[in-house]
């Protein structure tokens, strides 16, 4: 019987099957990756940062690990390197999230100094501190093994000198000591397109000016150096021990095991992000395991039919009990959150023949949440990136501007901040004035799911009024003890004043006024 993701990759991911075939025949040999490992080897060849790996380093480490391999004989070599695991599986994390950086790096649209304060330092020093630091760590596990001596080092200085004296020298001089000394010390003066760089050397002092054009390009070539080693590594892997042998290995850390499972259970488009467990608290005896995937925004149909498949694969591999639960997320640009809650024995069940999934569906329609498809032309970068700026005069300030609208209600909620003293009656007269500001605004809707949305006036005000702008926890409450908590209003063009808080609204004064909602706090002395 055919793997269920080799059907769904046949069947509905072919095209990208067809980039990973001719990226890597191309770029590496002429074997495709087993089913097991493609998902990560796919990452390489089409994600935007990912995919730019340096090729020498790859041939270079590549040639590396089979001289290690050699050196320490195969058997004892395998055990080193899934013995030291985790240091490959954070690597490969931390590269796809410093990739997810450098990508919003690209699409801000400051000036260079801004540019290079809000993203590049940041990013320069987090990449050599985690993925590269991690590759090199690697490497040097197998140095101690060969040796019969810890030589481990604990900071990335020692571990790019130690690696430099072993002839290492296309991973380890894509780093600029005295820039890392300046950033590991506060150093950097920021000119415009330029960056300053203090450093120390012993007792010296030291300064190193580079353009900010050269220095976004050092994180590229450091992280496409990252890259190469990550991928040389996989490319070990895939030819050298199955999946299978990497689920029964006993050297392997829980974490580095979850990490497995997860690769196990993603296609090329259908990724686990997180595996984990509770225990629920409605069911103190069971356990659920909760399991989270991303997807190219599929249908309802699509995601259950991959969920349950992949649910009962997990099960069946962890030989899971009747008894227990699994929740299956699903996150993808174009969709709500969506998930389901299902028995284990459903799965159990279900690997067994005895029920399909049409039935398994049935069965939990009431533990399952599924959002369809968002299928309106939108751009996702202008709706993760868009905000609703204040609003400030002398009166107040309008501030955390949010849209809240449903498919058929144009909704706003906000917060109002009182600038200067008034009565009551001015008070209302400022949050009528207010919400008929925040009416007029035009909203833009979401990438996730349709909303109302245009240059309308909005159908529904949320207004929450305090005394003061204040942060602290205790005085945002809206509760008749907060002193700083004036009132929340509704403003509703029906008046049917949907918005209910059921904690608060017994403890607080209501009152209406065409469609007005106060909902005062009784403690409040208006002044």
């Amino acid at each position: 019987m055919n793997d269920y993701r080799e059907v769904w990759e046949t069947n509905k991911e072919n095209r990208e099957v067809s980039i990973l075939e001719t990226q890597f025949n191309k770029n590496i040999s002429n074997e495709i990756p087993i089913l097991d490992y493609r998902p990560l080897f796919y990452r390489f060849m089409v994600n935007s940062q990912l995919k730019h790996w340096n090729r020498d380093g790859f041939n270079f480490l590549l040639k590396k690990i089979y001289e290690l391999e050699e050196s320490l004989g195969k058997e004892r070599f395998l055990r080193t390197l899934l013995n030291n695991f985790n240091l490959f599986t954070s690597m490969y994390e931390q590269l796809k999230d410093i990739e997810e950086r450098i990508n919003l790096m690209e699409l801000f649209n400051g000036n260079e100094e801004l540019r290079v304060k809000l993203f590049a330092v940041g990013i320069y020093n987090d990449l050599l501190n985690t993925a590269y630091s991690n590759g090199l760590k690697l490497i040097i596990k197998f140095y101690g093994e060969i040796n019969n001596k810890n030589q481990d080092q604990k900071t990335l200085t020692p571990q790019i000198e130690y690696l430099k004296k072993r002839n290492y020298n296309i991973i380890t001089d894509v780093s600029d000591s005295d820039i890392r000394n300046a950033i590991s010390h506060g150093g950097i003066i920021y000119n415009g397109n330029s960056l300053k760089f203090q450093f120390t050397q012993g007792n010296i002092s030291g300064n190193k000016e580079v353009s900010t054009y050269q220095f976004k390009t050092d994180i590229k070539e450091i992280f496409d150096i990252a890259s190469s080693m990550c991928l040389s590594w996989i490319y070990y892997l895939q030819n050298n021990i199955s999946f299978i042998d990497l689920h029964n290995s006993q050297y392997l850390s829980e974490e580095s095991k979850i990490f497995i499972d997860r690769i196990s259970l993603s296609t090329l488009l259908f990724e686990c992000k997180r595996i984990n467990s509770v225990v629920p608290l409605s069911n103190k005896d069971s356990r659920q395991y909760n399991l989270e995937f991303t997807h190219n925004n599929l249908s309802i149909t699509e995601r259950l039919y991959l969920g349950i498949e992949s649910a009962t694969k997990f099960v069946i591999q962890k030989k899971l009990q009747p008894g227990d639960y699994i929740h299956v997320s699903f996150e993808s640009p174009k969709t709500v959150s969506s998930f389901f809650t299902i028995p284990t024995e459903h799965f159990i069940n279900y690997s067994m023949g005895a029920i399909n999934i049409e039935e398994i569906v049935d069965l939990n329609k009431k533990e399952m949440l599924m959002g369809e498809v968002n299928d309106e032309n939108r751009s996702e970068i202008e709706d993760k990136f868009r905000s609703y700026l204040d609003i400030n005069n002398e009166e107040y300030s309008i501030i955390e501007i949010e849209d809240i609208s449903l498919e058929d209600v144009k909704r706003y909620s906000a917060v109002l901040i009182r600038n200067k003293k008034s009565t009551k009656f001015q008070l209302k007269e400022m949050i009528k004035k207010a919400i008929e500001h925040i009416i007029s605004i035009e909203n833009y809707g979401f990438t996730s799911h349709k909303v109302k949305h245009g240059d309308m006036p909005a159908d529904i005000v949320y207004l929450t009024v305090y005394n003061q702008e204040l942060r602290r926890r205790k005085k945002r409450e809206l509760s008749p003890e907060n002193d700083n908590f004036i009132c929340y209003v509704q403003y509703d063009k029906n008046k049917k004043f949907p918005i209910r808080n059921n904690l608060v609204d017994p403890y607080l004064k209501k009152n209406r006024e065409g469609n007005f909602e106060f909902n005062w706090n009784p403690n409040y002395k208006h002044q």
